[in-house]
C-alpha cells in the first residue's frame, strides 16, 4: 500500500494517497466541452448540462486555452489536466466544468462553476467572486455583474 510522509496509505476502495488530485470526468464532459468550447456547462460526475439557473464561475479556477486546442486531439487531455488541478472543487455537489470564449482575446476559459437557481443570488455570487458576467441558461444570455474577472 503506498504511503505518504506521515504514514497514511490508500485503502482498498481506491481512496487515499493514490487518489489525491485525481478526478475522473464523466465521458460526456469531454464530448460536450470539446464540441462546444465557446460555451458549455457540464456536471463532471454525470455528464449532464443544466437546463435552468444561472452559471457563476468560481474566482481563481480559470484556465485559458485556445479553442482550437480544446476542440482538437488534445482536448481530452486538457480537460483531464484541468479536472486534476481542480479536483477538490469538482468533487463538491453542484459544481460544473464550464467553458466560454472571450471575444476580446479569442481564448477559451475553462472554469469550475456553480449552477444557482435564483437570479438575485447568482448576481450577488458573481459580484462577490469578481465575475464580469454570469450566464442565464434558460434565457441564453449573459448578465453583467460589474467585476473585472481577475
Amino acid at each position: 500500500m503506498p504511503k505518504d510522509a506521515l504514514g497514511h496509505g490508500s485503502n482498498s476502495h481506491g481512496a487515499g494517497v493514490a487518489q489525491v488530485g485525481n478526478f475522473h470526468l464523466h465521458p460526456n464532459v469531454i464530448k460536450t466541452i470539446t464540441k462546444n468550447p465557446d460555451g458549455a456547462s457540464v456536471d463532471p460526475r454525470n455528464g449532464r448540462s443544466p437546463q435552468t439557473g444561472y452559471m457563476v464561475s468560481r474566482e481563481g479556477s480559470s484556465t485559458m486555452v485556445k479553442a482550437s486546442d480544446l476542440s482538437g486531439p488534445r482536448g481530452g487531455s486538457i480537460l483531464n489536466k484541468f479536472a486534476s488541478q481542480n479536483a477538490d472543487a469538482l468533487r463538491e455537489p453542484g459544481t460544473h466544468v464550464g467553458s466560454w470564449t472571450d471575444p476580446k482575446t479569442g481564448l477559451t476559459h475553462l472554469d469550475v462553476s456553480d449552477n444557482i437557481k435564483a437570479k438575485g443570488l447568482a448576481v450577488a455570487a458573481g459580484r462577490k467572486q469578481n465575475q464580469i458576467s454570469i450566464y442565464d441558461i434558460k434565457g441564453g444570455r449573459t448578465i453583467d455583474t460589474g467585476g473585472t474577472g481577475g
